[in-house]
């Protein structure tokens, strides 16, 4: 009975949970159709965005009605939608050329292929090609496939997202967090964050070697960048959470 209890405070199916988990449907709707047709039109990709951006602030807005921890953690969750959100109207109107597009662009995508071929010999997966290709045998595919990454796919949207949220997260905790810890939470998830890149392209392999070209290709399209969302909020979800445990912890001074 106690378990049941528990069950039902941890899953509302009150009427404004159930509305908030159609808007969270809606947004997921409206991402995946995103990312197959922001290539085809962009006023559908771009009316798509505002669309996903609408239905998770309404989510947002009846779903914590019924979850006291999206409460809790409201600060975080609107410095990390916010940039997230920015972002993507910003690739979808093709701002993001103008940083992908320099030679800035072509050193980092270098240094990626590099360490990504690296990271590929270390594990023993065979591969040829050069530049920015990769040369794989797939099992859905009589001839050797190229996978080709650009400054796109090359994980500078990430990085700058990291920057975007880290900027954002600095006006809520540049009075709780010591100038040490910032620089130490900054290091870390900056290097998390690239590193995050190079393990994507090293699964993107392993799939097309061991899975095929075309879950690759899939993979690529639709869980590829949220492998970088996810890192970054569950890092910066554990460094908010340590700090609201760390302040929950810290005595209060006495008055006078």
């Amino acid at each position: 009975m106690k378990y049941s209890s528990r069950l039902r405070s941890s899953f509302s199916l009150a009427p404004r949970a159930i509305l908030g988990y159609v808007y969270v449907g809606v947004a997921l709707a409206a991402y995946l159709l995103f990312q197959r047709l922001r290539s085809v039109s962009l006023t559908i990709a771009t009316g798509l965005v505002f669309t996903g951006i609408a239905s998770l602030f309404l989510a947002y807005r009846y779903l914590s009605s019924e979850y006291e921890a999206l409460l809790r953690y409201k600060e975080l969750l609107y410095f990390f939608v916010t940039p997230v959100l920015v972002f993507y109207f910003l690739i979808t109107i093709g701002f993001d050329k103008y940083i992908l597009e320099t030679p800035f662009g072509k050193v980092w995508l270098g240094n990626v292929m590099y360490l990504s071929r690296s990271v590929l010999k270390l594990i023993g997966l065979p591969f040829s090609g050069t530049g920015n290709e990769i040369v794989l045998s797939a099992p859905d595919y009589s001839t050797p496939v190229t996978l080709q990454v650009t400054e796109a796919c090359s994980g500078i949207h990430s990085s700058f997202l990291f920057l975007a949220f880290f900027a954002m997260m600095l006006v809520d905790l540049r009075k709780r967090v010591s100038r040490r810890m910032g620089a130490v939470y900054f290091a870390v998830g900056a290097i998390g964050t690239y590193s995050a890149n190079i393990v994507r392209i090293v699964v993107l392999c392993l799939i097309t070697v061991h899975v095929g070209f075309d879950a690759m290709k899939t993979f690529h399209d639709y869980f590829g960048f949220v492998f970088f969302i996810g890192w970054i909020f569950i890092f910066w979800f554990l460094v908010y959470r340590k700090v609201r445990v760390a302040e929950a912890g810290a005595p209060i001074p006495a008055a006078g």
